[in-house]
């Protein structure tokens, strides 16, 4: 029975190894090959992001907002009392929707939990919105980015390579309390700001 244990005990070291091993690699090419790409993505860092909740805009009481791909759809949940659609969604002219869910469209953003329906000239876009967000998803695919986080108007971000392991990037001295990261694991230093840490806690994805 002792022997079963110990072999047990062993495969899962591997197995726990193997993944810091891979989070270690990930985490090379990211600061290496895509950290100056992805810190230069203006756009893109407007949001937070998860696998699941999709972009989400944290605009506290004033244009918060979600936004999701699904299939060859584009919704938009506004929480605040309005919110702007300005470039990141490829508009030319911004403008502002009220509380509710919406489809967009290239021509139009219909509420479909809302009275309010906004219907607008093809070229009103530079972009097609769900060509844009398209667009923001697969940049994240090619930096190897499963979800981010920014907080402090970016100053701090951190960058998940899976639910276990992140890059946290900070432009000054982090506070540990402060950003949640007093139990987290520190794995590897990097140079500008990024070190490799493993979270205390699993990704909570809902």
């Amino acid at each position: 029975m002792k022997k079963v244990w110990v072999a047990f005990l062993f495969i899962i070291g591997c197995q726990s190894q193997s993944l810091e091993d891979k989070s270690i690699q990930r985490a090379d090419d990211f600061v290496e090959l895509s950290s100056n790409d992805f810190l230069s993505s203006t756009e893109l860092l407007t949001f937070n992001y998860d696998p699941r909740g999709q972009f989400y805009h944290p605009g506290g009481n004033c244009n918060s907002y979600r936004v999701f791909v699904v299939k060859n759809t584009l919704r938009l949940i506004c929480y605040s009392d309005s919110c702007l659609v300005d470039e990141v969604f490829g508009v030319k002219v911004p403008f502002y929707v009220e509380t509710g869910r919406y489809n967009m469209g290239v021509g139009s953003i219909v509420g479909y939990d809302s009275k309010y329906s906004h219907f607008l000239e093809p070229n009103f876009f530079k972009d097609a919105p769900l060509l844009k967000f398209q667009g923001y998803q697969k940049l994240l695919k090619e930096f190897g980015v499963f979800a981010y986080y920014t907080v402090f108007n970016g100053d701090v971000i951190k960058v998940y390579l899976n639910s276990n392991y992140y890059l946290l990037y900070s432009k000054g001295e982090l506070s540990s309390e402060r950003e949640g990261i007093l139990n987290d694991k520190v794995i590897k230093d990097y140079q500008n700001g990024w070190t490799l840490r493993e979270a205390e806690r699993e990704l909570d994805l809902g």
